[in-house]
């Protein structure tokens, strides 16, 4: 400055670069005022709590994986949005995060007994039961073995249609999520038992459902084997009922079986009815339904031995998801091994 109070333009320019120069000329200078600190975050220049974290927010939000907002912005309904930041963040209440406070509880999973820690990127990616899931569903899960979170990522990528598929299949109860919950919980509360019964060797579990709306059906059919998920199937289509739907569940996994060239047939659905009709007790079903039991009948006189059981829903939480799954999406899978 001069001895004026002003700018000395002359030195000014020779210092500074013409862009830096002219800015620094713009300033305007008060003389009659002293020189005071302000703050940039207010218009008024004066600090205020307020400003200081809105701008140390911002700068912590630029270095935050943008998945996490990813994630809360996703168009569907809040308790998915939920449980996907849960899964992700790796707090949901598994098995290794509760050996983690209690100490005493069995970190490894009990659905593939595999004896890997039960964590999210295990329940969700790694498993063998999961992976057949997803598998049986169309959705190909790619392994990520450094980083779980890379799979988070990736529903987000260009190419990546099915993220809000993905994120419900891993919570609702029809596509997925709890249904692994259910099951987790079955095996859990069976790890402590070792009847003949309780062992899943050989042995379906199936499911039905019906749409009156429309007349569509979904069949799923789990097949266990060595207390693991072996294969799967599924099927949609239409017909007259939903015991009609019970029954050709029945007619579809015999079929199975025969294929697998299995001497005994061991099937667990939560139909009693149907239970009732083959082990030759009294049934009230419709004709249609008798029509086809009866046909199912007639073939294992002459082939095999049937061992039909009922068993309530939570005990086939698989099968209960592909045979929603199916009829809503219609698709329909048959393995061949």
């Amino acid at each position: 400055m001069d001895n004026t109070g002003q700018w000395n333009i002359s030195l000014i320019d020779y210092v500074f670069t013409p862009v830096i120069s002219s800015r620094i000329k713009s300033i305007y200078i008060n003389v009659g005022n002293q020189d005071k600190l302000r703050w940039e975050g207010t218009k008024n220049g004066e600090l205020t709590t307020k400003s200081a974290y809105r701008i140390l927010s911002h700068e912590h939000h630029d270095n935050v994986d943008k998945v996490w907002n990813k994630i809360w912005r996703m168009k569907i309904i809040p308790r998915v949005n939920l449980f996907t930041w849960r899964m992700a963040a790796d707090v949901l209440p598994l098995r290794e995060n509760m050996n983690g406070f209690l100490k005493h509880v069995n970190p490894c999973c009990v659905l593939c007994n595999d004896n890997q820690p039960e964590t999210s990127a295990h329940l969700f990616v790694h498993c063998a039961f999961k992976r057949a899931v997803w598998f049986g569903l169309g959705i190909q899960i790619t392994s990520y073995n450094a980083d779980f979170m890379n799979w988070i990522r990736s529903w987000f990528s260009p190419d990546k249609w099915e993220w809000k598929e993905i994120s419900s299949i891993c919570w609702q109860e029809n596509t997925g999520g709890r249904c692994v919950e259910k099951r987790r919980n079955k095996c859990i509360s069976a790890s402590n038992t070792t009847s003949a019964e309780d062992a899943k060797h050989d042995i379906f579990y199936v499911d039905a459902s019906y749409d009156e709306d429309n007349g569509t059906y979904g069949v799923g059919i789990i097949y266990w084997r060595d207390n693991r998920i072996a294969d799967i199937s599924f099927f949609s289509g239409t017909t007259t009922g939903p015991t009609t739907a019970e029954g050709l569940t029945i007619q579809k996994t015999v079929q199975w079986a025969t294929q697998l060239n299995l001497s005994n047939i061991r099937i667990r659905i939560d139909c009693k009815e149907a239970v009732n009709f083959l082990n030759n007790k009294t049934s009230s079903w419709e004709w249609r339904t008798r029509t086809i039991l009866k046909d199912v009948s007639n073939f294992l006189d002459n082939h095999v031995n049937i061992d039909c059981k009922y068993v309530n829903r939570a005990c086939s939480g698989e099968a209960d998801t592909l045979e929603k799954w199916s009829r809503i999406r219609k698709k329909c899978f048959v393995s061949n091994d």
